[in-house]
């Protein structure tokens, strides 16, 4: 930047060195940018700009603009700050259709301070999951929101459906 150049960008080969983790590659492209005098908005264009500009025909388009999603969008719809959205699995507030459930169990969440009943609408394709997968996901929600969770499938006009019970 002190050279006089405003922009600056460098692509290399990276090999990461350290333990390795499910959900990234050992092996990875970096992008360097440096510039000057950008807000967000300049870094998200000249990024999208790169991508398309790189990206293969034969993959398809690209979505323009690319979608956008805040952190507490991300936290409230899907649990996570980097979520799989091609699934379309959002976690939706049932709690105005479920109250007049006669279940237990339904009945006595929303008796607890900040009751609510949150789904996640599991698609036909998806039917897999359940039993072991199913508990994995209940415990990954439970250590996310540190609370009492209960989750139960319902098979309904042919679709899964998994019903996440919550105190808040």
């Amino acid at each position: 930047m002190v050279g006089g150049l405003d922009r600056y960008f460098q692509i290399a080969r990276c090999y990461r060195d350290e333990g390795s983790r499910p959900d990234r590659q050992p092996e990875f492209t970096q992008v360097d940018i440096e510039m000057s005098f950008v807000d967000q908005w300049g870094i998200r264009q000249l990024v999208e700009g790169l991508l398309r500009y790189s990206w293969p025909e034969e993959k398809g388009p690209l979505p323009d603009p690319f979608p956008v999603m805040t952190y507490p969008e991300a936290m409230s719809s899907y649990g996570v700050d980097k979520p799989d959205t091609r699934f379309e699995m959002k976690i939706t507030d049932v709690t105005a259709h479920m109250r007049t459930a006669q279940l237990g169990f339904v009945q006595e969440a929303l008796g607890k301070p900040h009751g609510c009943v949150k789904a996640i609408r599991v698609p036909e394709g998806a039917k897999h999951i359940k039993g072991k997968v199913l508990d994995s996901m209940v415990e990954k929600i439970k250590e996310q929101y540190g609370q009492e969770v209960m989750a139960i499938a319902v098979r309904s006009d042919g679709s899964w459906k998994t019903l996440l019970v919550t105190n808040t």
